[in-house]
């Protein structure tokens, strides 16, 4: 992965970059850490890259900054290298995730459980080389500013690591999950999409006969974590809006068509581009 990346520490600066990072007082110093918590992601901003209000709201994304801001000032390789180095620990973190689904999927019962079959090592490194090298991350990699892709997808990893870990074992105890919600919380403040993590753990559970109306209780942590996530986002920047107005049967439409041109992309990772204008279904 990094062979294959390895031009990006050549590279600078690219269009959010410059706001985000050499125009950020934020990440200059500690004492802006209220602000950053209390403030939508573009609330430091007050030039003409932005000109309509803000609907994010990321605060671990401006922490990470900081504390690139502390190691390299405005070096772009530092950045770059950050982002490098958190796709490489995301690519180890999807190995160690489909090496334990493969132990589990093979008749594995507890956590130290190993298989020594030929798959145990190859399955999971090929899907993990898959997700290294797939063309859709390049710009999750490639872009500076796409840190919060990369942090909050690292925190989701480690999270569902953790709680399929910690089902395998009998005797985990409450404080492994809560190890695994902390993860979970550290993915929200760094970019509102974890909020779908929760239906990944059901997912699995699902899959693998572990959802049970008893085993609820796992995921109450996860949905109040959510929630008060939620709550804080919307409190601070507002609900939940598009850029242009539309109509339920709109957005309805607007989730089935950008859905199936994610597939698409994944399946065909052709015709990349940096930007995608969005036209409102009639």
């Amino acid at each position: 992965t990094s062979a294959l990346y390895s031009g990006v520490l050549r590279s600078g600066f690219l269009r959010d970059d410059f706001p985000v990072i050499t125009e950020n007082r934020w990440i200059t110093g500690a004492g802006y850490i209220p602000e950053i918590f209390t403030s939508t992601l573009w609330g430091f901003y007050s030039g003409d890259f932005i000109n309509t209000p803000s609907n994010y709201y990321r605060p671990g994304m401006h922490l990470i900054y900081m504390a690139a801001y502390r190691l390299f000032g405005t070096d772009p390789a530092g950045y770059h290298a950050i982002n490098l180095l958190l796709h490489n620990l995301n690519g180890i973190m999807v190995f160690l995730i489909v090496s334990v689904l493969m132990n589990k999927a093979s008749g594995g019962d507890n956590a130290t459980e190993e298989k020594d079959k030929p798959g145990s090592v190859l399955f999971p490194l090929a899907a993990a080389l898959l997700f290294a090298v797939h063309p859709v991350n390049a710009e999750a990699v490639a872009w500076a500013a796409a840190f919060s892709e990369a942090t909050f997808t690292f925190f989701c990893l480690v999270s569902i690591y953790i709680y399929i870990r910690a089902g395998l074992d009998r005797h985990s105890s409450v404080a492994i999950y809560a190890v695994s919600v902390f993860f979970f919380i550290l993915a929200l403040f760094s970019k509102e999409t974890a909020v779908v993590m929760p239906a990944l753990l059901v997912s699995y559970d699902l899959c693998f006969g572990r959802l049970t109306l008893r085993s609820i209780k796992r995921y109450l942590p996860y949905a109040l974590a959510a929630g008060v996530f939620l709550y804080i986002r919307s409190t601070i920047v507002g609900p939940l809006t598009a850029e242009h107005a539309m109509t339920g049967y709109q957005y309805l439409l607007a989730v089935i068509l950008l859905g199936s041109q994610y597939i698409e992309k994944l399946i065909f990772p052709f015709g990349l581009k940096l930007y995608y204008p969005f036209v409102r279904p009639a």
